[in-house]
């Protein structure tokens, strides 16, 4: 599966806009929007009003040409060949704004197109902002920091354009509030679910994304997301304390060895570094059918949960000297 925001840095190559269909009662018609980054596709609906008013906003901001949008028409606005050719025009008029704007996006745009919500420069400018307003009162609170496999994606992609932290020219939405954040949270939930994103093709359960910025991190929550997606394992486990996998793991060693097939010398000598500071582990809702050797490299676990998987045995428990509660 292709990423999505590869290359965005080429803004014109890679994205496309088309208007793919129409809905319409007796007061008014929608118009269906298709928009395309790379193999991802979402849609969003508009009426003529919506363009009528984002229109405005780009005269006023970009000092756009006021006669390049479609003029309104009071009456015969219903017919159908005249809602085909609004469609051709408004289709055209989309394209344009997104080629002659395609250096930088103004947030009219890119709030019309939703990028907010499926678009990696949108989605970390939104969470900026977020955190800007709000993180230190979420890095002083004791709940953890929600997240979705889709964000941590597109800060994961974006870290790798080379482009400015503040590409929009608006201080609020600098990633460097991102950074500042990540390195400084202690509680991190990835929430992600199994279904498409919104009404775009985009599945995050196939999304990778790396935690190795997280340098403080001691809770790690994740629900739906596989740990072969989760990059930066081997950073953050050094100061973890507690991790919960739910709906995202086969076998124990996917997480403890991190994706390493020998962990072993042909001595015996262990080749992998201990999760030294983890006390607790939640592994239940998942898919184990077998509690494997990898736990000996667990060995500070007191509080382990296994339940709801598929488990035919329990073994190298023996491993877990520390063990005071145990869930099956």
């Amino acid at each position: 599966m292709a990423h999505f925001g590869k290359d965005v840095d080429n803004f014109s190559a890679t994205r496309t806009i088309r208007i793919v269909g129409v809905e319409t009662n007796e007061k008014f018609t929608t118009y269906i929007i298709e928009v395309a980054v790379g193999h991802y596709v979402w849609r969003v609906k508009h009426r003529y009003n919506d363009f009528h008013d984002l229109h405005d906003q780009l005269v006023y901001s970009c000092k756009v040409d006021k006669c390049l949008l479609p003029p309104k028409k009071m009456f015969g606005n219903q017919s159908e060949s005249f809602i085909k050719k609004r469609q051709a025009d408004l289709e055209a008029y989309l394209q344009t704004m997104l080629y002659y704007l395609a250096h930088k996006v103004p947030s009219a745009l890119a709030t019309f197109l939703q990028f907010d919500k499926y678009e990696i420069h949108g989605i970390t400018q939104c969470m900026a902002e977020e955190l800007y307003n709000r993180g230190e009162i979420l890095l002083q609170s004791r709940d953890p920091y929600v997240v979705t496999p889709l964000q941590l994606y597109s800060l994961t992609e974006r870290l790798k354009l080379p482009e400015p932290t503040c590409e929009s020219g608006d201080v609020k939405k600098d990633i460097g509030h991102i950074l500042d954040f990540i390195t400084r949270v202690k509680c991190l939930k990835v929430a992600g679910s199994r279904d498409r994103v919104g009404t775009s093709n985009i599945d995050m359960t196939q999304l990778k994304f790396d935690l190795s910025l997280f340098k403080s991190l001691q809770c790690l929550e994740t629900e739906c997301c596989h740990v072969s997606n989760i990059l930066g394992i081997e950073t953050i486990k050094e100061t973890l304390e507690k991790v919960s996998i739910r709906q995202g793991l086969t076998n124990i060693r996917d997480l403890v060895l991190n994706g390493l097939r020998q962990w072993k010398a042909e001595d015996g000598t262990v080749l992998v570094t201990h999760w030294d500071n983890l006390v607790e582990a939640d592994f239940s809702r998942n898919s184990l059918s077998e509690i494997d050797d990898s736990v000996q490299l667990i060995p500070r676990v007191e509080v382990l949960d296994l339940s709801h998987n598929r488990l035919t045995g329990v073994q190298h428990l023996n491993w877990l000297s520390q063990l005071t509660q145990l869930d099956l």
